[in-house]
């Protein structure tokens, strides 16, 4: 019978898993494919997320989003409508704002990540297409990070995506 030694834990040639992943499938933004790697903190532990993320609960998962693209998506100090979404009214009051307060939902409450920019055209139309589960993905982590207390608030049964088109 041969037996094997295994290198101790301490062995400084050992690669982690997370390097050895990185180098087979490096690591890059899910909206504008930078490389996470290289410069900037980008894997959702940077400055931009740090400021939104007021009530991180939990292990800390990658975002897999690079801070530019992160700061370009969210606004800390957002006012939306609670009830629309919309960002007309720049002060809503804690049901409804001026423009919705007359219509008729068949919804009773909206979280916005961010108004309506490009780069949030972009990521939207972009998880709309059949490489865009990753970009979902790193969305509904940052929808989470940035307004878990809202979504846990509403206590809802399931959240469901708008299809591109009436068609799908």
């Amino acid at each position: 019978m041969t037996s094997v030694t295994l290198p101790s834990a301490g062995w400084s040639g050992r690669l982690s898993i997370e390097a050895f992943l990185d180098l087979v499938y490096p690591p890059v933004c899910e909206l504008c494919g930078t490389d996470l790697r290289a410069g900037k903190k980008s894997r959702g532990d940077g400055p931009v997320t740090a400021a939104v993320a007021a009530e991180n609960v939990g292990p800390p998962m990658p975002l897999m989003l690079c801070e530019d693209c992160i700061a370009g998506l969210t606004d800390p100090n957002l006012r939306a409508c609670p009830r629309c979404g919309g960002f007309a009214d720049p002060c809503p009051t804690a049901t409804h704002c001026n423009w919705c307060h007359l219509e008729e939902f068949a919804f009773n409450r909206v979280i916005a990540l961010g108004p309506y920019t490009e780069v949030m055209a972009r990521a939207v139309l972009k998880t709309k297409t059949p490489d865009g589960d990753g970009l979902c993905v790193a969305l509904a982590r940052l929808l989470c990070l940035v307004r878990g207390g809202q979504l846990r608030q509403l206590n809802c049964d399931c959240v469901i995506p708008i299809p591109l088109h009436r068609s799908h």
